[in-house]
């Protein structure tokens, strides 16, 4: 195998280890957001007598959308 050959096959090789990085990286991105919309949920305080809580729920939706929304 020739020296450009080998190079070539090295470029393949770092190109798929980038995107088998990339990916992995995306996953834990997505694994984090989805805690911290877990624990938000969890540590937000209960809703006030009068009824539910708008502000609440809408910074809940804003969470979700930011999770699923880059899905699409």
């Amino acid at each position: 195998m020739s020296t450009l050959e080998r190079l070539f096959a090295r470029v393949h090789w770092l190109e798929g280890e980038n995107k088998r990085l990339e990916a992995r990286l995306r996953r834990e991105r997505e694994r984090r957001r989805a805690a911290e919309a877990r624990a938000a949920v969890r540590t937000k305080p209960a809703a006030p007598a009068g009824g539910p809580d708008p502000e609440g729920a809408a910074r809940l939706e804003a969470i979700v959308r930011d999770i699923y929304g880059s899905r699409k």
